[in-house]
This record gives structure tokens, C-alpha cells and sequence, in this order.
């Protein structure tokens, strides 16, 4: 008898379950407004007094549950302002379509050269659109930075650094002669890879590193990283940013390693861009060359 009643409440039970997952629910979703989306670079090449550059890529905000592709209006216009004042407004140089509608590409078309310590502003005017903006302030370069090979055929380099203030950040990157990035690995733990991968070794390189001063206890550190592949000459690029700048990176690389699995865990991609969306910084650059 217990073993009847026992098929017949399993019974019903998995009936039950058969109309409860054949419910239909709505939901109604509001629609997200459209924002401005804006991201860029204000670079400051600290190594050569002519090199400078801004760019700013600007574009619209998509519903993830429409189909349709925002177009950016070819009204929009990017201003820049140093420590409140006007300098200029920005040269639209192209536009080219993607999957999220046109993308205009803004640049900086005077001789202008960034300061360091002095706060930018840059607005974005899209018709139709609250006016977007982002403001920070270009880092100062590192008191001293220096790189020398410790075994050029096994791609050694020690790269050395100091700074005076108690909270600094920093990037570091190599480059080829023809500007292409070369990855490298490290044991230092001082170093946040970014876009790391495992070779065949599994040993793990990554396209560049974010430092932060606190990580290796004072104000002057030494690092050895060793190359993956490279060609002489190589040349080592020592960026300093602004914590905005290195929170968005680790943020932005992290949401890169997840590779859009439904089961990674969500990452909220760091922005600055105020009544809109994206994430616009200064670097501040040197660099040491070896042959």
C-alpha cells in the first residue's frame, strides 16, 4: 500500500511540474535610454617634447533587447578644456559602421601638448542627448624609470623605477622597432599582467602589466621580466596613469578573461564618462630604448 501511494504522489508531482514549466510569463522590460558612449586617450610622450596625440571614439549606448542599430548623428562634436579654460574643438576624422551603429573618430588637430598635474575636460554634444562629459587630470611622469638587458639572448630585462609620491600608478608595456607589442612574463607579483596567455609550456605571458606602488612596499622597486619573442632593437614604455585610469585596465581585462561565458561572474566595466558611458584617461609616457 505505501508503495502505491508513493508512485501516485510521484506521479502527480512530476505532472505538476510539467504545467508549472509550461507557463508562459510576460514581462515587460523597459526600454534603457540611449546614452553617449565615449571612450579615448589623451597621450603625453614624455621622452619626445613633439609627440602628443587625443583621440576619442564616440558612439551611442544599444538596447541589449532591440534590434535596432543606433546611427550616431553627424552633428556631434568633442571639446577640449584645460583647467576650465576652452582650447579647442576636436577634427572629426572618420566615421565607420560596427556592430552597435557608426562610430565617429575625434582628434586633436593643433600642437597642443598636454601638462602634467593640470585637469582635462572633454565634452561630447550628441544632438538629441544630455551633454556627456569626462574630466581627470594628466599624471606626472615617474622621478626616475631606466631598463638595461640582464641577457639580451634570453630576452632578460630588469626594468627600474622610483616614484616620490605615496600612491602611484603605472603601465608598462614593449614594443618592437615596428611598434608591435611584445609579450612578456614575469615572477614579480608587484606586476598585474594584462591579457595574459598560457603557451604550450603553460607558462603565462601577457601584452603589458599595471603597477601600483603600494603593491611592492615604497617609493623604488626593480622588476625583471623575461620577452616571449622579440627582435632587437625593443623598446620599454613606462606610462604613468591615474588610478581611474588603472582601475578601468584591471576592470576592462578582467571582463576580457571571462570570454563572455554565461557562467563567469559579473564584472562592472569601470566608466568616467558622465551622463553617458566609457572610460576616457591620460597617460603620461617614457620610455628607454635598447639596442
Amino acid at each position: 500500500m505505501k508503495r502505491v501511494l508513493f508512485f501516485l504522489l510521484l506521479t502527480f508531482t512530476l505532472s505538476s511540474c510539467d504545467d508549472f514549466f509550461d507557463q508562459v510569463v510576460d514581462v515587460d522590460v523597459p526600454a534603457l535610454p540611449t546614452r553617449t558612449v565615449a571612450n579615448g586617450q589623451m597621450i603625453l610622450d614624455s621622452a619626445n617634447s613633439t609627440q602628443s596625440s587625443i583621440y576619442i571614439e564616440v558612439s551611442k549606448s544599444l538596447d541589449p533587447l532591440s534590434n535596432a542599430y543606433p546611427l550616431t548623428q553627424k552633428g556631434a562634436s568633442v571639446q577640449l578644456f584645460e583647467n576650465g579654460a576652452f582650447v579647442e574643438k576636436l577634427q572629426l576624422g572618420w566615421n565607420y559602421p560596427d556592430q552597435s551603429g557608426d562610430t565617429l573618430f575625434f582628434y586633436s588637430s593643433s600642437n597642443f601638448k598636454p601638462v602634467p598635474a593640470r585637469t582635462y575636460r572633454i565634452e561630447i554634444d550628441q544632438p538629441g542627448l544630455p551633454l556627456a562629459y569626462s574630466e581627470f587630470t594628466m599624471p606626472s611622469r615617474p622621478t626616475f624609470f631606466d631598463a638595461r638587458w640582464i641577457d639580451r639572448t634570453e630576452g632578460k630585462v630588469e626594468v627600474s623605477l622610483r616614484t616620490d609620491l605615496s600612491d602611484a600608478y603605472f603601465l608598462l608595456e614593449v614594443v618592437n622597432q615596428n611598434g608591435f607589442t611584445v609579450y612578456y612574463s614575469t615572477l614579480d607579483p608587484s606586476l598585474e599582467m594584462l591579457g595574459t596567455y598560457e603557451d604550450i609550456e603553460g607558462q603565462s605571458s601577457g601584452r603589458a602589466a599595471v603597477i601600483n606602488n603600494r603593491l611592492f612596499g615604497g617609493s623604488t622597486a626593480k622588476f625583471t621580466i623575461d620577452l616571449d619573442s622579440w627582435n632587437s632593437p625593443v623598446t620599454v614604455r613606462m606610462a604613468s596613469i591615474t588610478r581611474d585610469t588603472y582601475i578601468y585596465l584591471k576592470s576592462e581585462d578582467a571582463l576580457d578573461s571571462s570570454g563572455d561565458s554565461p557562467f563567469a561572474q559579473p564584472i562592472n566595466l569601470h566608466v568616467n564618462v558622465v551622463n553617458g558611458l566609457g572610460f576616457i584617461g591620460g597617460l603620461n609616457f617614457d620610455q628607454v630604448d635598447l639596442p
